[in-house]
């Protein structure tokens, strides 16, 4: 079996930045036929370099709160993929205003997070990139919530920004560029000065993979926003992936 994952040492895990165009480009194609497939969105994301999780490893290692998380491997809440736990928070938490965002928005936690574990099943990789990539596969959409940020082909815009700046995956700076240049097409000009907006907000809030998401869940939404140096977002007019 032929596996994605570069040879293993202790100075190079199992991370790295690859971009695969063919497979990338394969992968496009099932999400246009499909845009419902969440597997085929993630190899996507793959292909065009998402394995490039060392930044992210190493921003970890150098915060204290991230070295107890990644030494105790302090799982991410398991109410993330299970809506109706979300629901039972208190009005106005982090958690219950992420459950309401993921059932106005029709998502399903669960599916999301099956689909996306069975694009990677076969990839072998080191057991602090499995860690990591589980917290990325997992924060993706409470970051919408955590930042404000809609499932409009410009809310998911701002929301990879958002997230290339916290964590440096030069994967989610591919997807920036990808969304980006989707709207650039439209003729939808106004796409550069949001992203760039949404980069600077990732790279001035605290590091959010290193949080212990355990404690935020139960805590009000702004709170925990202004805990985390998460700047407010002004309302934006969306820009529906249909146009």
């Amino acid at each position: 079996m032929t596996s994605d994952a570069a040879p293993q040492t202790p100075d190079q895990p199992t991370w790295y930045f690859r971009v695969r165009p063919i497979k990338a480009f394969r992968a496009m194609i099932d999400i246009r036929q499909n845009p419902g497939d969440l597997s085929a969105t993630a190899r996507f994301f793959f292909y065009v370099g998402g394995h490039d999780d060392g930044s992210t490893y190493r921003r970890i290692v150098a915060c204290e709160n991230g070295k107890r998380v990644l030494e105790n491997r302090v799982p991410l809440p398991a109410a993330l993929i299970d809506l109706a736990a979300l629901k039972q928070y208190e009005q106005g938490s982090v958690g219950r205003i992420h459950g309401d965002f993921l059932e106005r928005e029709a998502l399903d936690p669960a599916q999301i997070d099956q689909d996306t574990r069975r694009a990677h099943s076969s990839l072998e990789v080191s057991a602090e990139h499995e860690f990591i990539r589980v917290r990325t596969r997992s924060l993706h959409d409470l970051i919408h919530t955590m930042t404000g940020y809609g499932v409009d082909m410009l809310g998911e815009g701002g929301a990879v920004a958002f997230t290339f700046g916290n964590i440096r995956n030069r994967g989610y700076l591919m997807l920036t560029l990808t969304n980006l240049l989707g709207m650039l097409v439209t003729g939808n000009f106004r796409a550069i000065p949001f992203m760039f907006k949404a980069y600077r907000r990732g790279r001035r809030a605290k590091f959010l993979w290193a949080e212990d998401w355990n404690e935020h869940l139960s805590q009000p939404l702004a709170q925990v926003r202004a805990r985390l140096d998460i700047a407010p977002l002004a309302p934006y007019d969306v820009i529906p992936f249909d146009r």
